[in-house]
């Protein structure tokens, strides 16, 4: 029974010593290229280095460093956007229409095979410029990601509502940076008007309410008021709702010169 009682407690004692096993950790599956003759990797590349700067010009944020961005092929982008949206109603649906994946996880901008090609020249007439204003707005998710971590706290976010006035944030502030860009760098003045009518017209409200609200913030505060909303914690939905919806500050008029003075009103009774 003494031999039985010491082995019994020594087998307890190990038990209680032996170190945890370490959590395994999953590695992310290999996202691949698109393979068609008209990909260029290093045009691609020379685009994005070409994006940065207006990214950081109309963010008011520099990069820490250089956001990673990779294009995918069909199979690995569908794939992937099945896993970012596993609810998604119509899968297809949503793999022709989301062009570009900002993924916290891997801290890579990937870009869809429609975007890509775009950008490399494989569209109608002016679909490359405006997908290259397009790849600002995803790089700006990195930005947001390196000074906020916006997007990992949106992921975050257990409540509804919370999550929602997160991810407005992220999709508006990266609208209303790409809207700059396109009108005041490539000459695209009707760009915030398509956006408005496609996002509107798929349902995609955060990206037009989340772009309005930072108009808004940026009418009153400029770029400090922007990067507060984003560096703390999110408001409450119907106080982010009445922000976006508020109408535009009036434009300054330009200075006039100021109107004569007029003469001062006769005393009643003064004789003059």
């Amino acid at each position: 029974m003494r031999v039985f009682t010491v082995c019994f407690v020594a087998a307890c004692l190990a038990a209680q010593e032996a170190p945890p096993k370490p959590a395994e950790t999953k590695q992310p599956w290999t996202i691949v290229a698109p393979g068609d003759e008209w990909f260029d990797a290093k045009r691609l590349a020379d685009l994005v280095a070409a994006m940065q700067p207006l990214a950081e010009k109309y963010s008011g944020l520099k990069f820490v460093r250089a956001p990673a961005v990779r294009a995918a092929d069909y199979a690995s982008w569908e794939k992937l956007v099945g896993e970012e949206m596993p609810g998604a109603r119509d899968p297809a649906r949503a793999v022709a229409f989301i062009l570009a994946l900002y993924l916290p996880d891997r801290d890579e901008v990937v870009l869809g095979p429609v975007l890509t090609s775009y950008l490399l020249g494989k569209g109608p007439n002016d679909a490359a410029v405006h997908a290259q204003a397009r790849l600002v707005h995803e790089i700006v998710h990195v930005l947001q990601q390196q000074h906020f971590q916006l997007a990992s706290r949106m992921r975050a976010a257990e409540n509804a509502d919370e999550k929602l006035v997160l991810r407005s944030m992220a999709e508006g502030f990266a609208t209303w940076v790409e809207e700059q860009v396109a009108a005041k760098e490539f000459a695209l003045a009707n760009y915030g008007h398509h956006n408005t009518k496609m996002y509107t017209r798929n349902g995609h409200m955060e990206f037009v309410r989340g772009r309005d609200f930072f108009a808004r913030l940026h009418e009153r505060g400029g770029e400090k008021a922007m990067h507060d909303a984003m560096r703390n914690p999110p408001m409450k939905l119907y106080d982010f709702v009445r922000v976006a919806i508020a109408k535009p500050a009036t434009e300054a008029k330009p200075d006039v010169a100021p109107p004569p003075a007029s003469e001062p009103e006769k005393k009643r009774g003064d004789g003059k």
